[in-house]
């Protein structure tokens, strides 16, 4: 009656007293933990929690978190009530923290002759190691992975360890393995789909009809659908079973249009000895014709006032059934009306995993100059057909604002070109042609929503010939690569150019950022018949936004190259829209 009687003071105390709880609470016998850790176990929130039916559940709660901190043998021997030397009441728990736990015996038991060997080898709960929840959640987690993987999606693991007599302080632990009914996908199913033949999403998820079900495949099937260009978005795969016991499989998908449409259009302002101007790019794009995953392509390019391009390709995904892709292409250029190039050529693409993807090309190339071209810039009509293939690679969240990934893309090949003869008598002849390339881009996330973005880029030409024509040479400068630069300004056999971008996200297509572009050009070339070279290497500083409308992408880059004043900048704009 008097101890009764002196907890129930006890509590009175408590209630009536401002401070915080654990400041009347005392443990003993603590040796792992600290006061302050074992009164947060407690999960004392409030006086009235200090009633006697209460105080017993937050002693279980104590328990129950040294447990889970694979402390198995935890108990509390008792509590007590005591005044302090201020006369304050005080809560005094004498506990026993145990020591951890050692592994006597690990079984399996259940359908455990359904999870693979490789499975069990990789495991780490064993015999004579300590007790920890971490690695029985990790073999709990792995026997499931391997199920799901075999057939077995509803497979399920069940945990219970023992305390073992013989040993002291040692555990026996047990994984009660339910695998569930074997099952094999029956059907597949798109909701959200509304304009793509389901046919073809199938394909491209590369499951097979009556193949067993395996998480790694399903995983592999939703990226390689969420690299579609007109698919905006891939949801949780789920699965079901109908009445007859089939297996279906229903992967969310939202489609977005498929009608891209990208316009640039670029103000160089007037410099000493040139004329302001005004440069532009129209790109529209059909990313799923007939809602089969065909594309066609028509690209239209104007540098500045004396060039133009166009260009138009056709892509046919799964030529004979296979995971082949087939491009032809075509594409004219005409420089002041000097030569016109002429490219035809076909591509075909494969899928290598669901991250790489390689490819082959053949390209016949035409060159046709006036004889005003052949005079002044010596350049006689060329014919040249190459061969390259290459390969890509890319982990980015987003292809086009992303927060982290790597992409990186690299070819070569070599061609075989014959040139006519030049009036002026240089004679005319065959020449090999050997060329190649690479594209990098690393974007990683630094801080919330602050993404440092990385990119380096290269293209090399060799060639037998004297030295480099004008047509081969490639350009640098612009809104694509060089940014503070006129389009096409630097020409070179081997250039090269690198980004940096500090981006701020805004939203998946939206971001705000500041550059740092640098790049440079080699070339030789024939000056009153004496052959010379010559390097370039130019930076570029600046700003740029790009910004999601309902009408679409808006972007603005504006760069200042080197030896401009601020406000002498090369502005462009842009809107990428879809419909």
């Amino acid at each position: 009656m008097k101890q009764t009687w002196t907890a129930l003071s006890l509590i009175a105390l408590l209630i009536a007293n401002p401070c915080a709880a654990e400041e009347r609470i005392r443990f003993h016998g603590n040796r792992d933990f600290s006061s302050s850790e074992l009164a947060d176990f407690l999960g004392f929130t409030s006086k009235r929690e200090f009633l006697p039916d209460s105080i017993d559940v937050h002693l279980d709660r104590l328990v129950d978190s040294l447990v889970m901190r694979d402390y198995l043998f935890a108990r509390i021997d008792s509590f007590k009530s005591a005044l302090n030397h201020r006369d304050q009441a005080e809560l005094h728990v004498f506990l026993d923290e145990g020591d951890l736990s050692g592994i006597s015996a690990v079984r399996w038991l259940g359908d455990s002759l359904r999870v693979p060997a490789a499975a069990a080898q990789r495991s780490l709960c064993r015999t004579g190691r300590r007790f920890h929840w971490k690695n029985i959640e990790y073999d709990a987690n792995l026997v499931l992975d391997a199920l799901e993987q075999t057939g077995y999606p509803f497979a399920k693991v069940d945990v219970e360890w023992l305390p073992d007599d013989s040993v002291q302080r040692g555990v026996q632990v047990r994984l009660l393995i339910s695998s569930g009914p074997l099952t094999t996908i029956e059907s597949v199913t798109f909701p959200g789909n509304k304009h793509t033949q389901t046919a073809f999403l199938v394909q491209e998820t590369r499951l097979r009809l009556g193949e067993r079900y395996n998480t790694r495949r399903i995983e592999a099937a939703r990226r390689r659908l969420a690299r579609l260009d007109f698919i905006r978005r891939v949801g949780k795969t789920g699965v079901s079973l109908d009445n007859s016991g089939r297996t279906g499989i229903a992967i969310p998908v939202e489609e977005s249009r498929a009608t891209r449409l990208d316009v640039v259009a670029g103000y160089l302002p007037e410099t000493e000895g040139r004329k302001a101007v005004v440069s532009g790019l129209v790109n529209l794009e059909f990313l799923n014709l007939f809602g089969s995953g065909r594309r066609a392509r028509i690209h239209w390019d104007r540098p500045d006032n004396r060039i133009q391009a166009v260009e138009i390709s056709y892509r046919e995904p799964w030529v004979l059934f296979l995971p082949l892709a087939i491009r032809a292409d075509f594409g004219q250029r005409i420089e002041d009306t000097l030569y016109v190039t002429r490219k035809i050529g076909i591509r075909a693409e494969i899928d290598v995993g669901t991250r790489v993807l390689a490819w082959g090309t053949l390209q016949h190339e035409t060159v046709i100059t006036d004889s005003l071209a052949a005079a002044v810039l010596g350049l006689p009509n060329l014919r040249t057909t190459y061969m390259e293939s290459g390969f890509s690679f890319d982990t980015r969240d987003h292809p086009t604002n992303p927060r982290a990934g790597v992409l990186f893309s690299t070819f070569a090949g070599t061609g075989w070109r014959y040139r006519d003869q030049l009036a002026s008598g240089e004679q005319s002849g065959s020449f090999r042609h050997h060329r190649g390339g690479m594209d990098s881009e690393i974007a990683q996330e630094i801080f919330p929503y602050w993404i440092a973005d990385l990119g380096l880029h290269a293209r090399i030409l060799e060639t037998t010939e004297p030295y480099v024509l004008l047509p081969d040479l490639f350009r640098l400068g612009g809104a694509r690569t060089l940014r503070g630069y006129r389009e096409e300004q630097l020409l070179g056999s081997r250039i090269g150019w690198a980004s940096a971008e500090i981006r701020y996200w805004l939203g998946p297509a939206s971001r705000v950022f500041a550059f740092f572009d640098a790049g440079g050009s080699y070339r030789e070339y024939v000056d009153g018949q004496i052959q010379q070279d010559r390097t370039i290497f130019r930076t570029g500083t600046g700003i740029g936004m790009r910004m999601e409308t309902n009408l679409g992408v808006w972007g603005i880059d504006y760069g200042v190259g080197e030896g401009d004043r601020l406000l002498s900048g090369k502005l462009h704009v842009s809107l990428l829209s879809t419909f």
